[in-house]
């Protein structure tokens, strides 16, 4: 996480980190992912693993925890090739990090626009 977090910030271009393969994962595998997709940095920080190195690295952990909370750019997506929706939702993904779309102008649908002119030109 702190490897993509430095890379995101000294590039300053948007970053999506795909996870891929995830089809083949068997459905308990793909639960444990869950919580790593779009982790509780803290929950993560003050787990089990966290535990055995209580002492010396537990204020390094924390503060880790911090710096990448602090920052919230990091996810982690999962691609499942056999979901359709999977698939879907990473070009959303894309859409929404690089701003796609924000620039179009607003265009109206070609019968509002008819019947606005039309009921302008009957009150004249």
């Amino acid at each position: 996480m702190l490897t993509a977090l430095s890379s995101m910030i000294q590039l300053e271009t948007p970053f999506i980190h795909v996870l891929s393969k995830v089809d083949v994962l068997s459905k308990r595998d793909k639960k444990r992912l869950k919580k790593f997709t779009d982790p509780d940095v803290y929950q993560l920080a003050n787990s089990e693993l966290s535990n055995k190195f209580l002492g010396r690295y537990s204020q390094l952990n924390k503060a880790i925890a911090s710096v990448i909370y602090d920052y919230s750019l990091v996810k982690f997506f999962a691609l499942d090739m056999s979901k359709e929706d999977s698939i879907t939702n990473l070009l959303d993904e894309i859409d929404l990090s690089i701003q796609y779309g924000e620039d179009f102008d607003v265009k109206e649908p070609k019968e509002i626009e008819d019947n606005a002119q039309d009921e302008f030109h009957d009150d004249e």
